[in-house]
Formats: structure tokens, sequence, C-alpha cells
């Protein structure tokens, strides 16, 4: 055989083999960026996933709850939760509280979609939140707590150590407190819409009547209604107010300073108000585009 043709084929032989693997280590970073890229284009956020409990059937579990609370009829008991997994759009260092905030942000209210968790404290296994529509809301706001408050109390029974959850402020604190708010700076501003009294943890005597404090914006004109969260009822006390110590059939106009009025106890009976149901005082008046509405900041129940 020729030498210089042997030697010719071994170059060549050698070149042929750098470029093969040239090429292949090429294929191999390019499709191991490739993966990383897709990797994070893929799972990036799937840290602050959290795992929440919606209606298997949303259509079904809408329409039950909308006619639980403007008809009363019973919800059906064949509603069932199913586990999915989401990411808030609000985040906090919190897991469990993020778990509240994204089962909150599951159905869209005129609440919003981030921030919808103002308040949250576990104490003893109880899980106490506080929503922003709780303490702020609007026309058929009742509607969107009967859908949301459900979905919020299943995501949260269904995390490691929470053994109950409450909608409200945990004992010793107060929802002036926690946005930051005082009675007192209540009724320095004449812009604030604020029911004062009752405002939780009272037991009234209704056959006495309910006696309401509260300030609002001057020259407002508003409504109440009081407000049955066991049932999520609502019923208008604008015709039963007795106010300045006279009959007040239209909505009360506010001062800017605190004002008093007394629900009549005969007009309170023909709403057949349950000793048992946990109540609240609601106050509204037309804003820009929507009701402003303050809540009593915690519950009261009623004796006869």
């Amino acid at each position: 055989m020729n030498t210089h043709t042997s030697q010719k084929g071994s170059v060549k032989g050698w070149v042929i083999a750098v470029v093969v693997i040239v090429v292949l280590l090429a294929i191999y970073f390019v499709g191991r960026n490739s993966f990383q890229t897709q990797l994070t284009n893929c799972c990036h956020g799937e840290q602050y996933a959290v795992t929440i409990m919606i209606p298997a059937d949303l259509d079904a579990y809408r329409t039950a709850e909308v006619a639980h609370v403007q008809e009363g009829t019973p919800l059906p008991s064949s509603i069932q939760f199913i586990a999915t997994s989401s990411i808030p759009n609000t985040l906090s260092s919190d897991p469990l509280r993020n778990a509240a905030e994204a089962a909150a942000e599951y159905i869209p209210t005129q609440a919003g979609t981030s921030s919808l968790v103002v308040y949250f404290k576990v104490v003893n296994g109880t899980a106490y939140v506080v929503l922003s529509m709780d303490i702020d809301g609007w026309a058929g706001v009742s509607a969107a707590i009967a859908q949301v408050h459900p979905i919020v109390e299943k995501t949260l029974l269904a995390q490691p150590g929470i053994t109950a959850v409450k909608f409200g402020p945990a004992p010793g604190d107060t929802i002036q407190e926690i946005m930051g708010k005082s009675a007192a700076s209540s009724q320095a501003t004449s812009t604030t819409t604020k029911v004062l009294s009752p405002n939780g943890g009272e037991v009234i005597d209704v056959s006495k009547g309910i006696t309401v404090s509260f300030i609002g914006t001057k020259g407002a004109e508003y409504s109440i209604n009081i407000s049955d969260d066991s049932t999520d009822h609502a019923y208008n006390l604008d015709s039963l107010i007795t106010f300045n110590s006279q009959p007040y059939k239209a909505h009360i106009t506010a001062t800017g300073l605190s004002q008093t009025f007394t629900v009549n106890a005969q007009g309170l009976s023909k709403f057949n108000l349950n000793p048992g149901s946990m109540y609240r005082i609601e106050l509204c008046t037309p804003g820009p585009s929507d009701l402003i509405c303050d809540y009593s900041d915690g519950e009261f129940t009623i004796t006869n």
C-alpha cells in the first residue's frame, strides 16, 4: 500500500472524527440550553403555587349560591369541591395566607383580583380571615361573599394544621386596628362611612329595638340594612327608623359627625329575626360609580 495514501486517509479520518465530536457537542449544548429555557418558561413561579379547593361545577355552584342569597333556597348537599393549583396575584411570606388569597381571587368580583385578604391570623388551629369585600362592600356584595367565603373556607380546611375558619378578626384584634383606623379618626373626618355601633359581640334585645350609631359623609344620604350572616339575607330598615325622635321613612342624611337612630322594634318583628343567627348593620350611600358601604366590624346576636 502506498504510505502517502495511507497517511492521507488517516488524517481525513481524524478530521471527520473531530467534526462529528464538535457537531455532537453543539447538539448537546443547544439541547441543554433549550431544555433549561423551556423549564424556566414552563415552571416559573411554581414555587409560589398553592392548592385551593374549587367547585367541581362552577356554574351550578354560582347558581345555587345566588339562589340561596336572593330566594332563600337551601344549598344542595351534592356540591363537590376539587383540588387545583393556583398562584395568587398578591404574594406574602405565609403559604396559608397565599392559599386564602388565591381562593378569594378564584371567582372575579367587584373587589378586584388582588390584595383581597386584608387580615389573616391562625390561632390554635383556627384561621381568622377578613377579606376586603367583608369591610368595603357594594350593592350585591352578599352574593359575592356567599360565593367566595366557602371556597376560602374549604381551601384553608384542606391545609395542614387548620381545623376551623372564621371570617373576622381573632380575639383581641379589631377591624379598626387591622385597617389602621380608629373610631376617633373616623369621627374626625367628614368623608368616611362607618358603622360605630353595634360593632360586634353585642347581644341585643330586639323587643326594645336596635340603636345604631354611625358616621357618614356630610350631606350624603344613607340606606340602612340589617344583614343576617348565617343566611346571607339582608333586610332594609329605612321605613323602621326613628331619627331625631321622629319616624324617618326616607334615607338618613349624614352630618359628617356621629349620629344615632333607633330601629323600631315592632317593625323588626316582621322579619322573623332568628336568635341563633349572626347579624351586622349595613350602611350604604351612592358613590360615583357604585354604592359605598360599611358594615359592623363584627357580628352581634339578638334575643326576643
